[in-house]
């Protein structure tokens, strides 16, 4: 289960990643 929580938290920080990359364009 620990597994599973790490990977959605990498998955959460990327889709940041995604918002603030289309915000800056």
């Amino acid at each position: 289960m620990e597994r599973g929580e790490e990977g959605k938290r990498e998955h959460s920080k990327e889709h940041i990643t995604i918002i603030m990359r289309d915000d800056r364009k």
